[in-house]
């Protein structure tokens, strides 16, 4: 009996979104250091970057996996009329071992540590030079997105080798009525030619005292012909580190947060807000809108939704994403 169809069209998409689950379970901690649980876990991570970033230029290339580890020290300080301390802590990005789960963003507020692994070419990278970019495409949209880092011209080794294009910037995801979780990009690109820092001025945003809001990465990437080769992403949320930058800049009230909601100097999810799930996975690519702003993404994809004008304007009142 002949399939219609509609019938193979069915079977190709559960052959599909099985093969892809496949890859995703085949890429774990355990693994991810061989050859085929690297290369299961590319499978997930092209399919991951191409769906959040349709206009970047991808070709086999696309052969490392980025680790960020973020090292932070005590740190303590006033808010809303408490002492707040927050101890020290190591992050290290695990994009398919609990990276969709959003951590305090206190945790990426210093410059990460960066190893990039090549299984390819004897674990090395091939010659030339690399740009290093961590991105906030939540921020207006993933080709103008925020802009938190940005190295060039190094050697996909060792980012002292290159020159500086935008200082880290620390997240700073915001509260508007409920948590508003990020996800932050760090992608590694192959250079087809030296960059030049004096050009970097025209992808700045139309805000002179927020250059990085609003980049025109997208035209960065492409004027420059940049090729994808590595990517690694953290999600995080607002705490109450991220409340203190905010007040100091005078946008607590912008941020909607309020101090009255903070007791016993602890800061809790509201109550009327959706419970973060515990983890997440980014098997799922399809870009579902949630029912509100305020619904945690399930998928990399599904949480990329342009905020509304009033989320933008506290963002860039707060002058720091």
């Amino acid at each position: 009996m002949m399939m219609s169809p509609l019938s193979l069209l069915v079977v190709f998409a559960f052959l599909v979104a099985s093969a892809t689950a496949d890859h995703h379970t085949a890429c774990n901690a355990e693994n991810v250091g061989t050859k085929a649980g690297f290369d299961n876990c590319l499978v997930v991570l092209k399919n991951e970057m191409n769906t959040m970033f349709p206009f970047i230029n991808y070709t086999a290339q696309l052969g490392s996996i980025v680790t960020a580890t973020w090292n932070t020290t005590t740190t303590e300080f006033s808010f809303c009329s408490c002492n707040v301390s927050i101890s020290p802590n190591t992050l290290t990005s695990q994009p398919f071992v609990g990276g969709l789960q959003a951590v305090p963003a206190s945790q990426l507020r210093t410059i990460p540590a960066l190893n990039f692994n090549f299984f390819d070419n004897s674990g090395l990278p091939a010659p030339g030079n690399y740009t290093l970019a961590m991105i906030d495409p939540y921020a207006i949209s993933a080709s103008t997105p925020f802009l938190h880092y940005l190295v060039v011209n190094f050697n996909g080794v060792d980012l002292s080798s290159g020159e500086s294009g935008a200082l880290y910037t620390p997240p700073l995801p915001p509260q508007v009525q409920c948590p508003a979780p990020h996800f932050y990009f760090l992608l590694l690109f192959k250079q087809e030619r030296e960059i030049h820092l004096a050009e970097l001025n025209q992808y700045n945003g139309l805000n002179p005292t927020l250059p990085y809001l609003h980049y025109k990465f997208g035209s960065f990437v492409s004027d420059y012909k940049l090729t994808l080769v590595g990517a690694t992403w953290q999600n995080a949320r607002f705490d109450l580190w991220v409340g203190k930058q905010y007040d100091m800049r005078g946008a607590l009230d912008l941020s909607r947060f309020k101090c009255s909601e903070l007791g016993n100097c602890m800061y809790t999810v509201p109550s009327n807000c959706p419970t973060p799930a515990s983890t997440m996975k980014p098997s799922t690519m399809a870009a579902t809108t949630p029912t509100n702003e305020n619904t945690t993404p399930t998928s990399i994809s599904q949480g990329l939704l342009p905020f509304t004008a009033t989320i933008v304007f506290a963002l860039s009142a707060a002058f720091l994403l």
